[in-house]
């Protein structure tokens, strides 16, 4: 393993809060980082911190508490860090009896606290108005939307993860805390620059946010179900299988006489894992095809299960 050094300056020690001595706490591009402001401090452009009221108003993260986790039509979507990211978030878990400090609003900034810490998003419609999301994420609360963009963009330079990952805590799992981002160094620029940054940031999220809905809405009236639920069947946990499984039953079975005449949830023993199926249901002439599909299957897969269910189907 190669030997790194680097000279650090006592001012940088004695200046934070947490006056650590660990080697990595002072790697070298956090070291780099901090002379980088240095420099630019020495031109006079200002530099505050995170936890500034004026572009701030809260950063904190909820607290760990007791997941009651239920069925999916009984519970809300909750999303994990990982599940966060995607571009259509998709729950795996639903929960129930949860603080409302597990919600959020549009334009918040999220930053993962834990594992692959630093990842930041700013949040939109879609997750402040469909999920509940982890307690694993530091939330940031902004002052005026006029610098969110701006804080946003900073936190994805190298600067801002520098400081972001540095902090990090624990032997297994690596943490960050609320007030580590808080103490994060935050230059500012001329008032021109920042807010031609934050309207440029601003306007790829509202850009990223119209994709969003309008794959949504062309997957609502591809399948005919509500705008609304759609986030629920393509990505927020529903059952996107279910609506490929519809797709290829009519492929298959339409043309043979059959009519897909309603869905229902049943217990089944033809499948190896016995839970988490959508039963399909097709008639002609008095014959009942049930098929069950594992939900998020891969078309591929949904495919194969409709092949084998019809060989073994029930006729009722």
């Amino acid at each position: 393993m190669p030997f790194h050094w680097n000279i650090i300056k006592s001012e940088w020690i004695l200046s934070d809060v947490s006056q650590r001595l660990d080697a990595s706490f002072y790697s070298r591009d956090i070291g780099e980082a901090r002379i980088f402001l240095d420099k630019i401090r020495k031109k006079n452009v200002r530099i505050t911190t995170l936890n500034n009221p004026s572009f701030t108003s809260q950063i904190f993260w909820p607290e760990r508490f007791k997941r009651k986790y239920t069925k999916e039509d009984k519970g809300k979507p909750f999303l994990m860090p990982k599940e966060v990211f995607q571009f259509l978030p998709q729950a795996r878990k639903f929960i129930v009896d949860f603080s409302n400090n597990l919600l959020v609003k549009e334009k918040w900034i999220l930053i993962t606290r834990s594992g692959s810490i630093g990842r930041c998003l700013l949040t939109n419609k879609i997750l402040s108005s469909n999920f509940v999301l982890s307690d694993d994420l530091i939330r940031i609360i902004p002052a005026d939307e006029k610098e969110v963009g701006y804080i946003y963009a900073f936190l994805n330079t190298w600067i801002g993860q520098a400081f972001l990952t540095k902090t990090q805590y624990g032997e297994t799992v690596k943490h960050i805390e609320p007030e580590h981002v808080s103490a994060i160094p935050l230059p500012l620029l001329q008032e021109s620059d920042i807010k031609e940054i934050n309207e440029k940031i601003l306007d790829a999220h509202k850009l990223r946010e119209e994709a969003q809905e309008l794959l949504l809405k062309a997957f609502a009236e591809k399948f005919g179900i509500p705008t609304d639920r759609a986030i629920n069947e393509l990505g927020g946990g529903g059952k996107p299988s279910k609506a490929v499984a519809l797709e290829v039953i009519k492929e298959w079975l339409e043309p043979q006489g059959y009519k897909v005449k309603k869905e229902e949830k049943i217990e089944t023993d033809l499948t190896e894992s016995h839970r988490g199926y959508t039963d399909l249901v097709a008639e002609k002439d008095g014959e009942t095809l049930r098929i069950e599909i594992e939900h998020r299957s891969p078309k591929e897969q949904v495919e194969r299960n409709i092949r084998k269910n019809l060989e073994y189907s029930d006729t009722l």
